[in-house]
């Protein structure tokens, strides 16, 4: 008897070191997440965050460039806090018809100034059909080499395609210029393009045929 109350009694007390053990695991935790500090908290924002609901006020808190929390942040850590109290906040703006590629490739302006302090962060390239996949890759290549102030992404264009197989003939391509200019096409997306444009005002995608799906 007096042996098998000494097991539970063992039992007993290891059951107890653990559930201590584990509660103070947990504090731990806890302190060590609240001690958490972020970069820059914006304080008391109109936050507009591009779902279609309306703004609502809030602290904005961000880490190493990323939003990392939104809310009531004034028990929050940080390195530092700007008041932006009657400001609105927002995710940064996409301009998805942009030509600004032409200045970035210029080392001395490729930190895309003029859109950053409209809030765009994010330009769109090719939008008019005009480049070939060379194109596409050749930008692409710069842009990555040396920098760039904004995200960017592009399409591969059309026109650029069909004058890069055919010139500016107006005629329809034949079954090896059709399938030149598919490869060309797949390549440029492979090198990262986001889809095709067009300008069929310009030349030569004038040319082309066009077809009105009912």
């Amino acid at each position: 008897m007096k042996s098998k109350m000494k097991i539970r009694l063992i039992i007993r007390v290891a059951t107890q070191l653990l559930i201590f053990l584990l509660l103070l695991l947990q504090i731990a935790c806890s302190n060590e997440t609240e001690s958490v500090s972020v970069d820059i908290i914006f304080m008391n924002g109109q936050v507009i965050d591009g779902s279609g609901e309306p703004s609502f006020i809030a602290d904005v808190g961000v880490s190493n460039g990323i939003i990392t929390a939104v809310g009531d942040l004034s028990g929050q850590q940080a390195m530092e806090r700007i008041d932006i109290t009657g400001l609105a906040i927002s995710p940064g703006f996409i301009d998805a018809h942009s030509h600004a590629e032409e200045a970035l490739i210029k080392p001395e302006l490729k930190k895309n100034k003029g859109f950053l302090t409209q809030g765009v962060t994010t330009s769109v390239f090719g939008v008019d059909g005009g480049y070939s996949s060379n194109d596409v890759r050749n930008i692409r290549e710069t842009l990555v080499r040396q920098g760039v102030g904004t995200n960017f992404m592009f399409y591969v264009g059309h026109n650029g395609i069909r004058e890069a197989v055919m010139g500016m003939q107006d005629r329809a391509p034949d079954s090896d210029e059709m399938d030149q200019m598919k490869s060309m096409v797949r390549e440029a997306m492979e090198e990262g393009a986001v889809g095709l444009s067009s300008g069929l005002m310009y030349l030569p995608g004038n040319y082309a045929e066009t077809v009105v799906l009912s």
